[in-house]
């Protein structure tokens, strides 16, 4: 007891980083309290051991008339259970809730799940025990140990684990145990670093500055439009004063035999050059503006390619991107790597795409995943205490 105290102790401050719910640490956490729940779960050599010579001793003590098996049985297992309860407090108490942050609003759920665990792995140990050679017996104890830790869902997906090794990942507490665990200190928590955007948006550093030069571009364009409709007006009216000029000049020419006629006629050409003149004017004045207006539009094309090559770059290196439909996105996080989600049931479906055994949190299937997972632990240790039961009554009567 005290040997998982101390463990539980050194794996609390190995992942000590860990304490803060934080994207960075969303797996750490998780896998913290994978070892913290595993290695109790080594003290099943232990029993498999020492309940070797005692499961002697109790053959030849029924078989003399000391007392029934039955009743040893009953006793023991209620000493079991007992034992796997302070095995708990001794390793989550100080480990979970003083040194690390465990949610003590689920210490309760965490606590039975947790001891669930544990009396399946001592059932099975018992059940090893009554091999011959209590060796052997250890040894088929590690080799279930071992089994259940590779296909508990941390390491290997369940659907990639071929027939018939698959049914290794549905007959293990590990699988059970871990995936109750981790729910309880989860669900029902908030997780920082994340901030809030719509699906299908842009988001990042780069964004506003995107926006303002693709703003800048915008009433580049309109500043050229309008400069080309101010030159194509200006020239209409120099069109029109060059061709009333030239009507004068005409006029001025028919008009030679009266020399009244020809001054009036003169004066009215002298007027139109002045007309003429003034839309000339106009127009160079307009060219000017049209030009200026070209060079700002080619000088905001060229900044808006620039920016275009290094919002592409940017994206690239993951500092700007689109929002997913999950609705937030982190900040701190170039390539969303390690932005699992706002809450931890997001972030526990968001680390079931890495490992199976933290799935199955959506919605109202969580409660029945938890029963399931409670059912599953309570089957398995019934099972391995109900083989110890018939086979110790078999060595009994023979």
């Amino acid at each position: 007891m005290g040997s998982f105290f101390i463990a539980n102790i050194l794996l609390a401050v190995v992942y000590i980083a860990a304490r803060d719910r934080v994207q960075a640490q969303a797996i750490n956490r998780a896998r913290m309290l994978c070892w913290m729940l595993s290695s109790p779960t080594l003290g099943g050599c232990v029993a498999a051991f020492g309940l070797n010579g005692e499961s002697n001793r109790v053959v030849q003590e029924v078989r003399g008339g000391s007392y029934d098996a039955f009743a040893y049985l009953a006793v023991h297992t209620v000493l079991q259970v007992l034992l796997m309860a302070t095995i708990t407090i001794c390793a989550m108490a100080l480990p979970g809730y003083a040194i690390h942050t465990l949610d003590p609003s689920a210490s309760f759920s965490l606590g039975g799940y947790y001891t669930l665990t544990l009396l399946a792995f001592e059932c099975v140990g018992q059940l090893c025990a009554l091999v011959r050679n209590p060796l052997m017996g250890v040894m088929a104890y590690l080799l279930f140990w071992f089994f259940g830790f590779l296909f508990s869902g941390q390491f290997i997906m369940y659907g990639d684990v071929i027939w018939p090794l698959r049914v290794l990942c549905y007959v293990n507490p590990m699988r059970w145990g871990v995936h109750a665990v981790v729910h309880s200190d989860y669900v029902g928590s908030e997780w920082s670093g994340t901030m809030p955007c719509t699906p299908g948006t842009v988001f990042g550093a780069a964004a506003s500055a995107m926006a303002k030069v693709s703003n800048a571009g915008a009433a580049a364009v309109t500043d050229a439009l309008t400069a080309s409709a101010a030159t194509a007006s200006a020239g209409q009216e120099l069109a029109a004063a060059t061709k009333a000029a030239m009507k004068a000049a005409k006029k001025a020419a028919a008009a030679g035999g009266a020399w009244s006629c020809m001054a009036g006629a003169t004066a009215h050409a002298t007027a139109e050059s002045l007309a003429m003149e003034t839309a000339g004017a106009k127009l160079a004045a307009a060219a000017t503006a049209t030009a200026a207006a070209a060079t700002q539009l080619a000088a905001t094309n060229s900044v808006v390619a620039e920016a275009q090559v290094n919002t592409s770059a940017a994206m690239a290196a993951g500092e700007i991107g689109i929002c997913s439909t999950r609705g937030f996105y982190c900040p701190d996080e170039n390539f969303g790597l390690m932005c699992f989600g706002r809450n931890g049931t997001e972030v526990l479906e968001s680390m079931s795409r890495i490992a199976d055994v933290f799935g199955g949190y959506s919605g109202d299937a969580s409660e029945r995943e938890m029963m399931i997972d409670a059912a599953a632990l309570l089957t398995i240790a019934l099972t391995a205490k109900l083989s110890y039961a018939f086979l110790l009554k078999l060595r009994c009567r023979s």
